[in-house]
């Protein structure tokens, strides 16, 4: 309605879905709307400080969770789990499921061996004596890495890759001191289905490394790119062969 606007609300705990509160011009709260979330909690591990006063979760890498986005025109996208399945509820109409079949993507050794080490180092920051007791890492990747929805409501799929070795000349360097953070060795470049509004792929996209998009319409695509100082610049692409209408 004309003078009204949905406003991002912060999540409670990092595992519950978002919300919108609905505000009117003056800034009143008119009401609120609960994403919905699909499939399990995703997995995460869990450390508290020796004397039990602080506390911290860290969501596994490839856990697989849901997402939920709203569209331009009011409705709503969700991804389901690790599956590649997208829920569509138009505003008004009822939810229709998108399924695709997929080969499931194998986390690598050296992905498996590094993200461990990283969690751990974490975990110990805050407790020293902290050692791995819940659930692994996934041997295999999720389908669905997040969304975005375009302006024209076409939906912007990332999908989980292969990942295969940052350049040296790309790597973080290592900082001094004493217990430099673990340094990733790999990445996982962004690839993109973009499917239409009703559910129907267009095409696959692939932006160059280092760079992820932020906002698209139509065959135009914004985003951001670091360069090789990690400086990040705005950027816009012309998607070339065009996608579908």
């Amino acid at each position: 309605m004309p003078g009204r606007c949905w406003s991002a609300a912060p999540q409670v705990a990092w595992w519950r879905s978002p919300a919108y509160i609905r505000l009117d011009s003056a800034g009143t709260i008119l009401d609120t709307l609960v994403l919905p979330s699909f499939g399990d909690e995703p997995p995460a591990l869990r450390a508290e400080s020796a004397d039990g006063s602080a506390s911290t979760a860290y969501g596994l890498p490839w856990g697989g969770g849901s997402v939920t986005s709203m569209t331009p025109s009011g409705g709503l996208v969700s991804s389901v789990g690790p599956a590649y399945a997208l829920i569509l509820q138009p505003r008004g109409e009822r939810a229709v499921r998108v399924d695709r079949s997929y080969t499931p993507v194998p986390v690598s050794v050296v992905e498996r061996a590094e993200r461990r080490e990283q969690i751990t180092q974490v975990m110990r920051r805050l407790n020293p004596a902290w050692s791995w007791t819940g659930p692994e890492i996934p041997s295999e990747k999720p389908a669905v890495r997040d969304f975005e929805v375009g302006d024209d409501g076409r939906i912007w799929v990332r999908v989980y890759t292969p990942g295969e070795p940052i350049p040296p000349e790309d790597l973080a360097p290592v900082p001094p001191g004493p217990n430099p953070p673990v340094r990733l060795t790999t990445r996982e470049p962004n690839i993109y289905d973009v499917f239409s509004p009703e559910g129907r792929l267009l095409g696959r996209v692939a932006p160059p490394p280092r760079t992820r998009l932020v906002r698209m319409r139509g065959n135009t695509a914004w985003g951001v790119q670091l360069d090789s100082l990690d400086v990040p610049y705005a950027v816009r692409f012309r998607i070339n062969p065009a996608l579908p209408e």
